[in-house]
């Protein structure tokens, strides 16, 4: 019974990368960064990569993947992301124009009164940012 749960071989199962336990905390990880990494636009990208290597075979292939997985990453470290339609971050404040257009986007406390009367139109999310890296620009449109 003590040999069933040694650690001498519970060790090297989980450092060997075609176990599920490996599997299973890499997609942990990978889901809990897009979570504290929230934007629109990569969740619209996953959305996509999932949809497609459900409905064609051929895109679940490595040759294909990693490259979107290397595009998605990217897409969360950008300085502008997208609203989709009216939902978006936070409250809009400005004179609105019509469009689309890139809108400046403001967190912080007192931050986006003083530097959004500048821009005119921005977006305010108050005192927390939503990403650990949040944009800085919004693409909206009406």
């Amino acid at each position: 019974m003590a040999q069933l749960f040694s650690l001498g071989k519970l060790v090297p199962a989980m450092l060997n990368r075609s176990t599920t336990i490996w599997k299973a905390v890499l997609f942990s990880a990978a889901g809990g960064f897009a979570l504290a990494q929230f934007r629109i636009l990569s969740m619209l990208l996953i959305a996509l990569i999932v949809l497609l290597s459900v409905c064609i075979p051929r895109f679940r292939r490595k040759v294909i993947l990693i490259p979107a997985v290397i595009f998605v990453l990217v897409t969360m470290f950008l300085p502008f992301d997208v609203a989709l339609g009216t939902w978006h971050y936070g409250t809009h404040v400005g004179s609105v124009s019509h469009g689309p257009r890139f809108v400046r986007f403001f967190y912080g406390y007192g931050s986006g009164i003083s530097l959004g009367q500048d821009a005119g139109e921005w977006i305010s999310t108050g005192c927390c940012p939503p990403s650990m890296f949040p944009p800085r620009w919004i693409l909206l449109w009406n």
